[in-house]
């Protein structure tokens, strides 16, 4: 092991490259590998040792570590090669590199010893004796030098696959391919001096790209002794997804997911307009907007990128963005774009280039690999299906999708090229350390498809469906009102306590056993999560650093003291413990309509105007939201105006009408003259608000959708309809979340028992309340002082197991109104016991007998006898309950007993 830890060490190796390492030293020191082992002897025992293996896949022995981009499979094939030699001295080597921009990469790593990337720096080895290097380009007059070779010196040969194909089939005017034609120094062809190597060993870089018949040929011809793969991809493609196929010799993997949540790598966030619709926009200026706010972002991007350099005395690190496109067409019409008059006035003229299929592999990567330079000019690249692995660039910071991904793995290499991070780890500053896609038609799917248990960015411990995030977010996170009231070195104890919960949470899932959490040395793995979280924390307390890194010190003792680790983990066990006792299964109600043919009319009311406050010009805001954390969303003005046009007021009233006909209760012809009466009123109020027209038209273009939307929620409540014509019924089917309930992030928090003296509605809609211990959520706000005092009922009776105040949407509740209107209907509470579930209304007294209260009261009476009868018991049932009837000292018995609502 003295090699393996010299090594690590010397070489600075993050842990999954020292995990790598170590897996190849085990396998060397038990002999599976680099012995006498036949072929199958050998597998048998890598197959018995790691359970993921199955197959060699080669003619030799042949295993894979699929590493994600940016952890570092180059610095680790310095640390393979300098193992082995110095472990059992093997001194040949072929690397083979899948195109030319990884060749040229390989060769400048292995050779420029001044370089930070050279792959042997530290070791002494190779600081006394420097490794021979030769490569497809000189290996003919090189091969003088290996005459007179010493056996403690180490050969490297590094070659391109396609470069080595194209040798090895050889040309028409030629009887022999250049490499296999006799060397007169070496008495052989290179080729066969190769092939005579006893102890040649394999190291393929990218190593999906040599999975065809002829790669596969190439390399058993050399006959090496083994073969390490390195890919970030291990898939073999194929035209179809279903017919792809993961590699059989994989016996380490770290996924893209890790390095994220390791900190590796940029954090990968979407950004789109905040309250935006792409529906209103056609696909051409939906495109336009995407650019001109990835702009936006990409110059915050450089401000900061300057400002951080300039203050570490570091080199410039100038970003770029990258527009994807659909085709070559679609490219080049971007391209002319963005070049033009008409995008910034033209500044971009000099500043975008276009790489498409037509162009050659090698050509695409000898222009990138500029494009880091501070002198290039280039903020802007243009492409069509070329992101392929081999581009290492570490400044791209903003990527256009202008086109759906063709196949999970372009997907993974679009975003792994922009991932690495230009100053080799986190800076803690969030713009600089984030990849920005702009995904404004895209958002909410993107955001959706990350938080898949299997998606490439997902976190490892994905919470069970039924267990809300938001619960454990405010027992790990911090509170600042909880917070401000500790001195400061309170606050540093308190923010280390919270952050070693919250780290915790996201690693238990990998492994419940205490010890074997404990010997993952989780605060080196998540030293870039734990200065992240402590330096938010921190700052929004108003610590300096030197409290920061107290913090921090405090976070590694307790992960290095197993006693304190272990309370740690008990405490988030026991937390995701109690956050599944409180879960409520709630029924889900199908609705069906069961007749169309009916007349609906609309009463003349006043428009409430309020609901159309919140439009603003479309141009304001681009939200920006990290695909991992659903806490960070930044916000960003926008300083550019993109509509234009200036319509009348009869066209933009067209258009909302178009949206409202979609609504089956609409019918123009019968309804017009009060739809228009309606937009009038609306117009009135935009006209105050926007005096410009042409601030009219971007409003009601762009937010049409919505304003039908809002208009017809109002008149939906004054619709009347000739009869009833939805049924509901119940198929065993439950609600797999349970929705945040409205009013629990008032400004104003109190402890559930403290005393209120004011009781107007008003006061309870200010304050939010907590310390609740039988509810799923932990705090929650109230319309009345009766309401707030059954909580306390709930929460002290001994018989309530569960209790909730649901969302508006959670149950599918509807009663039609006094003017025969259907609603929504808000319950209360919903509480469970060991043997029943009660949805219960708190009404004052002297409503109970109002017609919407009874309506209310039969819808829900309705929904408890369709699951009772479903489910043939008398699980569920109503109580209606009049708030002077609440008192403290009456138990839940009491209620149940003179309110429950008979069947």
């Amino acid at each position: 092991m003295s090699n393996l830890n010299y090594i690590s060490s010397r070489l600075s190796l993050r842990e999954p490259q020292r995990k790598s390492l170590e897996i190849l030293a085990d396998l060397v020191e038990e002999e599976i590998i680099l012995s006498n082992l036949d072929l199958e002897s050998a597998l048998n025992k890598v197959k018995a040792k790691f359970p993921i293996f199955k197959d060699f896949e080669r003619d030799f022995i042949n295993i894979c570590f699929s590493l994600a981009t940016g952890v570092g499979k180059t610095r680790l094939m310095g640390g393979f090669i300098s193992y082995l030699f110095k472990e059992k001295n093997i001194n040949n080597f072929f690397v083979l590199a899948p195109n030319l921009t990884i060749y040229e990469k390989l060769k400048a790593d292995f050779t420029t010893i001044s370089s930070p990337k050279y792959v042997f720096r530290g070791i002494d080895s190779f600081a006394v004796k420097a490794p021979v290097i030769i490569t497809g380009d000189d290996y003919e007059f090189k091969s003088a030098q290996l005459s007179n070779r010493q056996k403690d010196t180490v050969l490297i040969n590094i070659f391109n696959i396609g470069k080595l194909n194209s040798e090895i089939k050889g040309d028409k005017n030629s009887s022999k391919p250049r490499i296999k034609r006799l060397s007169e120094v070496l008495g052989k062809s290179y080729f066969e001096f190769l092939q005579s190597l006893e102890n040649l060993v394999i190291i393929m870089d990218e190593a999906h790209r040599y999975r065809a018949d002829r790669g596969v040929a190439v390399i058993n011809e050399l006959k090496p002794i083994l073969g390490l793969e390195l890919t970030a991809t291990p898939i073999i493609e194929a035209k179809s997804k279903n017919a792809e196929k993961r590699f059989q010799n994989i016996i380490y993997e770290y996924s893209l997911a890790n390095a994220i949540r390791d900190g590796f790598v940029k954090e990968p966030a979407v950004a789109t307009r905040k309250n935006f619709d792409p529906a209103n926009l056609s696909e051409e200026e939906l495109e336009r907007i995407k650019l001109e706010d990835a702009i936006q972002i990409h110059r915050k991007t450089q401000e900061h990128l300057k400002a951080y350099c300039y203050e570490k005395s570091l080199p410039l690190v100038k970003p770029f963005i990258l527009v994807a496109c659909k085709d070559t067409e679609h490219a080049n019409n971007i391209l002319n774009y963005v070049r033009s008059d008409e995008f910034f006035t033209g500044y971009f003229k000099q500043r975008a280039i276009e790489i498409h299929t037509k162009v050659t592999d090698d050509e695409f990567f000898k222009e990138l690999s500029k494009i880091e330079r501070p002198e290039n000019t280039v903020e802007i690249v243009i492409h069509v299906n070329k992101l392929r692995e081999g581009w290492d660039v570490n400044n791209l910071y903003t990527i256009v999708p202008l086109r759906a991904s063709v196949s999970q793995t372009l997907t993974e290499q679009t975003i792994g090229r922009g991932l690495r991070l230009p100053f080799g780890k986190r800076t803690y500053e969030p713009i600089l350390d984030r990849l920005t896609i702009i995904a404004h038609d895209n958002y909410e799917k993107l955001i959706t498809e990350a938080n898949k248990p299997d998606s490439l960015i997902n976190k490892k411990n994905f919470i069970e469906i039924d267990l809300d995030l938001s619960r454990l977010e405010e027992k790990y996170f911090l509170n600042t009102k909880e917070a401000d009231k500790l001195s400061d070195d309170e606050k540093e104890e308190y923010i280390a306590e919270k952050t070693c919960l919250k780290i915790i949470s996201e690693v238990i899932e990998e492994d419940k056993d205490t010890e074997s959490l404990f010997n993952t040395n989780i605060y080196k793995t998540k030293q870039s999560s734990i200065g992240e979280l402590i330096n938010k924390t921190a700052s929004e307390l108003g610590l300096n650093a030197e409290s920061k890194e107290k913090s921090i010190k405090l976070v590694q003792e307790k992960f290095s003291n197993f006693q304190e680790f272990s309370k740690t983990v008990d405490i988030v066990n026991n937390n995701r413990d109690e956050d599944r006792k409180f879960f409520i299964k709630i029924p889900r109600i199908i609705r069906q309509a069961v007749s169309e043919d009916l007349d609906f009319s609309i009463k003349d009311f006043e428009l409430n105007l309020m609901p159309f406050l919140r439009f603003n010009l479309i141009d304001q805001n681009i939200l920006i939201q990290a695909l991992r954390e659903e806490e960070s969303t930044l916000i960003y003005k926008q300083e550019i105006e993109k509509v234009n046009l200036i319509c009348d007021d009869k066209i933009l009233k067209r258009e909302i009408i178009s949206h409202l006909i979609n609504y089956p209760v609409i019918d123009y012809d019968s309804q017009s003259e009060t739809l228009y009466k309606l937009l009038d009123q609306l117009f009135d109020y935009l006209l105050k608000q926007y005096p410009k027209q042409k601030d009219i038209t971007n409003i009601v273009l762009y937010y049409k959708k919505e304003i039908a939307e809002k208009l017809y929620e109002q008149i939906e409540n004054n619709l009347i309809s000739s009869e009833s014509t939805i049924e509901s019924s119940f198929n065993g089917t439950y609600h797999s979340e349970l929705k945040k309930p409205n009013g629990i992030n008032a400004k104003e928090i109190r402890n559930y028992l403290e005393s209120i003296e004011s009781t107007t509605s008003e006061t309870f809609k200010k304050i939010s309340f907590n310390g609740f211990k039988k509810s799923y959520f932990l705090n929650y706000a109230f319309s009345s002082k009766p309401e707030l005092l059954f909580a306390r009922i709930l929460e002290h009776d001994d018989s309530i197991k569960k209790w909730l105040r649901p969302h508006k949407e959670q149950f599918e509740l509807y009663y039609k109104n006094s003017n025969g209107i259907e609603q929504r209907y808000e319950a209360d509470f919903v509480v469970e016991t060991d043997t029943n579930k009660f949805i219960i209304e708190i009404k004052r007294s002297d409503q109970i007998d109002n017609f919407d209260v009874q309506a209310k009261k039969q819808s829900a009476i309705a929904f408890c006898n369709i699951v009772n009868d479903f489910n043939k018991n008398n699980e569920w049932a109503y109580l209606l309950i009049p708030h002077d009837e609440i008192k403290s000292n009456y138990t839940f018995e009491y209620f149940l007993k003179g309110f429950k609502a008979e069947k």
